[in-house]
């Protein structure tokens, strides 16, 4: 495989998305990674399903490292850094289509 073509790579668990193969790329500088401007609190429609959703969550931030959630030690609460509403709504189906995970989004604060 050369630069530019397209490979499958099969049953490797290990690799994650920003990860290279050969050498890395020589990235532009001045461009920077833009963070996440809004949060959301996260909670489960049932309350004993926390913990599957904070599993469901790690899954999901694995598969997308841009996407970022902790736990409030203040509230005890679920925060999610969103780039926007879309991007909620996108979350919030994904929770409940592959992880069978109702949940319900606190309005978006700056």
């Amino acid at each position: 495989v050369v630069a530019n073509d397209i490979a499958i790579i099969e049953d490797i668990e290990e690799l994650r998305i920003g990860d290279y193969l050969g050498v890395k790329p020589c990235l532009i500088q001045g461009l920077s990674h833009q963070h996440p401007a809004l949060k959301s609190s996260v909670r489960p429609d049932k309350p004993e399903e926390r913990s599957k959703l904070i599993s469901a969550l790690n899954v999901l931030f694995i598969e997308d490292p841009s996407l970022s959630f902790s736990i409030n030690s203040y509230s005890d609460e679920l925060e999610i850094s969103l780039y926007g509403l879309t991007q909620k709504e996108i979350i919030q189906t994904l929770l409940e289509e592959r992880f069978s995970v109702k949940t319900h989004f606190d309005e978006i604060k700056t």
